[in-house]
């Protein structure tokens, strides 16, 4: 069984996430007498095709719509990879080998060829890779997430969350991710990834950088404060953290400390 934590860093997705799926009835975890969820291999499984899915031009109320359907359609006692799902015409088709259906509707189809070839989105294992094919796997989808940050930022979000489902300790994709989960308003995951990369990489200054500025945004200006200290701590040349404690000193009312960092702020960047 799996914690909220472990799910999280397997599929790249962030706890709450994983938690919003589990009340939707999406997944099927048991609860321990702390009452914490404990998810099994198939939740896994199938929290990872939801996660495939909504990365599809699919609306996601209708991704969620199907795969409620399809939870219910599916006995229990069999396993998920059972089944191959497949996008076709704006909609989701179930193959389990014997029959096509439209988990929807629940009207079944013939299994044409054209359908059977069709692109796919299968939630049974992938074939193993060898780990330099997986490592060449992961930097490839970081670099398309740095690519398209600039003009399509979505895809980029989704890129890195790509690289953490496949490896959950790449901690600049989650940096990055972060970063523009804050560009959207989504603070509250962004923090949560920042919390992680510094939880097993404190020395990270970037993460704790960028972290000062969602605390800041959020109007926690005192752990923001903290986070940039952190930075400075590690790095004391980081410019941008010593502009950014100076404006949180003088707002506290403390001028020979904001004097103090802005002066440091001019000299490292005065070239």
């Amino acid at each position: 069984m799996y914690t909220s934590r472990e799910v999280s860093n397997l599929i790249g997705l962030s706890i709450p996430q994983v938690r919003r799926f589990a009340r939707a009835g999406l997944l099927s975890p048991e609860r321990t007498p702390q009452n914490h969820y404990r998810f099994s291999f198939q939740d896994l499984t199938f929290l990872r095709t939801t996660t495939r899915l909504l990365e599809t031009d699919l609306p996601r109320q209708r991704v969620h719509r199907a795969l409620r359907a399809l939870r219910r359609q599916h006995p229990r006692e069999r396993p998920l990879s059972e089944v191959r799902l497949t996008v076709i015409g704006g909609g989701i088709r179930a193959h389990d080998g014997i029959s096509v259906w439209d988990p929807e509707s629940e009207q079944v189809h013939l299994d044409f060829a054209g359908e059977r070839t069709a692109p796919h989105i299968s939630i049974s294992p992938l074939r193993h890779e060898s780990k330099e094919e997986q490592l060449e796997r992961i930097d490839s989808w970081f670099e398309r997430g740095c690519t398209l940050e600039a003009d399509r930022p979505a895809e980029a979000r989704q890129a890195y969350r790509r690289v953490l489902a496949l490896n959950p300790a790449y901690h600049d994709a989650r940096v990055n991710l972060a970063r523009l989960l804050h560009a959207i308003g989504q603070t509250a995951e962004a923090i949560e990834h920042y919390g992680i990369v510094l939880t097993a990489e404190p020395d990270h200054a970037t993460a704790a950088y960028n972290l000062g500025i969602t605390l800041e945004d959020e109007g926690r200006f005192q752990e923001a404060f903290t986070a940039y200290a952190q930075t400075l701590a590690v790095d004391p040349y980081y410019a941008e953290a010593h502009f950014n404690i100076a404006k949180l000193y003088e707002q506290a009312g403390d001028e020979l400390a904001a004097v103090r960092h802005l002066r440091t702020y001019r000299q490292l960047t005065k070239n």
